[in-house]
Formats: structure tokens, C-alpha cells, sequence
């Protein structure tokens, strides 16, 4: 489906809350959402059925796991619930190691060729790990919606201590959510990015506008790009990491780069070279 200018894609999110659905249709014309095969719709989405100017896509049929992947996925979201939300290891090595039922399900199928059954494989891991970033992003969602309804309604705990700004003062200093390392962050955001580009590129084109809700993603884009030119242009301005949040109507544009220094980060780099990048927080 080819995008027209005034399209942007929410990127590499599958999920967003009705607040941030809001204030991206007030932001830009039409919002394109991608979501790997077997996931709703966002709930957000239920108020405006019919509305044209979203639009929700898909991976085209040759990239859709078969049914056996539910179940799957059923395990890994009890595993998640079990270990209070963190994420499974996604490395390829990993997945297949310690997941008995994937041991299982490769030895029941029909033989093929090699390269086809890592295919397979690949898609497979790029949907769990869009479906589980998806079902975490929407937990973390509604984990700070309560927390802010606490902290405007008053703490539950102010009879109880006798002392109102210690009660409150409790609810200040709690964590909307609890955060990962720095390591585990860059670790999560390569995977969940690699998962997105093997599904969606299709969908994606020369100059094309990506929008995310998170300043990790948008600083972790950025910060690719700085460790791999030394001075590439974006507008009239050098590129850089600015510490200042940007406008929604001042997108980063990312350079396009003629070879790749970050051998590690080669094939991301090589999917955002020439779009667009575009900042919306705090909803």
C-alpha cells in the first residue's frame, strides 16, 4: 500500500492508549498502525470505527505463522506473567534452546530446506516479540493509569497513617513503572525494531514518516545514527542528538548513509536511512 504524504506510521509500537491516539490524529492527518497477524486492534481504536483516518496493516500472507504459533504464544505470555513481566530471551539461539515446545514443533515438521525453515523460524520470533512488547506496553499503560488516578484521588492510606503528606508522599515517590537497565533497554529496542522492519517494510518507503511514543526509541534511533556518521546533514543543521525535546512538527530526518561503520546495527541502520522520525510523549 503506497503511504501518501500526509501519512505516518506508528513506529515499532502495535499499541497506544486512547490519549495518545488523540493527540496523534490532532498532530497528523492519518495514522497508519501495523500489527502482526493475530493481534486485535487496540481498544482505543473501538470509539472510532469506521474512522478513515486510520488505518490498520498487516504482513503480507507469506510472512503469517500458522496456527501453531498460539499456542506458543499462549506459553510465552504465561512465562511473562510468571516472571512479572519481563520480556523472554528473543536471541534465535535462545528461543530455540530453552523452549521445549519449540524443539518439538521443529521435530514434527515435514523436512525442508534449510533456509526455508529459518525463515519460518524468524517470522515466528518477530511476532512473539511484536504480540509480548504489545501485551507489556499495554500492562505498563494501564499500571500508570491507576497510579495517576491514585495520586489525583488521594492515597487510600491517609486514615490509616494519620499523616496526610506522608501518605501522600508515598504515592509521589513510586514509579509510574518500574525501568530496565540501560543495557537491557538497548537490547529490547534492537530486537523489538529488527521484528518490526522483517514484518512491515512492505509497508514502508523511500522518505517515509515514523512516529513513536517513546523518547527510549526516539533516542536510541538517534543515537545509532551518531555512532555511525561523522557528519551527515539533516536539513541545514548537522546531525545530532539534541537534549531538547522536539517539536512534533520538527521531525528528525535520518540520513542516508553510502556505508555502514556499525557493522552490528548494519541492517536497522540501512531500514531508517532517509525517513523521518517523529516524537510524541507525555500523553
Amino acid at each position: 500500500m503506497e503511504l501518501g504524504r500526509s501519512d505516518i506510521l506508528l513506529f515499532p509500537h502495535c499499541y497506544l492508549t486512547e490519549g495518545a491516539l488523540n493527540k496523534t490524529l490532532e498532530t497528523f492527518e492519518k495514522l497508519r498502525i501495523c500489527l502482526p497477524w493475530y493481534m486485535e486492534p487496540p481498544e482505543a481504536l473501538s470509539n472510532i470505527q469506521g474512522d478513515t483516518r486510520v488505518t490498520i496493516l498487516y504482513p503480507p500472507e507469506s510472512l503469517k505463522p500458522n496456527k501453531d504459533f498460539l499456542p506458543l504464544l499462549s506459553e510465552y505470555k504465561l512465562w511473562m506473567k510468571e516472571n512479572m513481566g519481563k520480556a523472554p530471551n528473543f536471541a534465535a539461539s535462545e528461543l530455540q534452546r530453552d523452549q521445549a515446545s519449540w524443539e518439538i514443533r521443529k521435530a514434527i515438521r515435514p523436512k525442508e530446506a534449510d533456509i526455508s525453515e529459518t525463515q519460518k523460524d524468524r517470522i515466528t520470533r518477530w511476532h512473539l516479540i511484536l504480540h509480548l512488547a504489545g501485551e507489556l506496553e499495554k500492562e505498563n499503560a494501564d499500571v500508570e493509569a491507576s497510579l495517576r488516578s491514585l495520586k489525583i484521588s488521594g492515597s487510600p492510606l491517609k486514615e490509616a497513617m494519620g499523616d496526610e503528606d506522608l501518605a501522600e508522599g508515598i504515592l509521589d515517590d513510586l514509579p509510574l513503572t518500574s525501568r530496565p537497565s540501560s543495557g537491557e533497554i538497548t537490547k529490547r529496542l534492537n530486537h523489538w525494531i529488527e521484528a518490526w522492519f522483517g514484518l512491515f517494510s512492505s509497508h514502508v518507503q523511500p522518505g517515509s514518516d515514523l512516529l513513536t511514543l517513546n523518547r527510549d526509541i526516539f533516542e536510541f534511533v538517534l543515537d545509532l545514527f551518531e555512532g555511525s556518521v561523522s557528519e551527515a546533514r539533516s536539513g541545514s543543521d548537522n546531525f545530532h542528538l539534541s537534549s531538547v525535546k522536539p517539536r512534533p512538527e520538527e521531525p528528525v530526518r535520518l540520513p542516508e548513509l553510502s556505508d555502514h561503520p556499525n557493522q552490528k546495527r548494519k541492517k536497522i541502520l540501512a531500514d531508517l536511512a532517509g525517513k523521518s522520525i517523529h516524537l510524541l510523549e507525555d500523553l
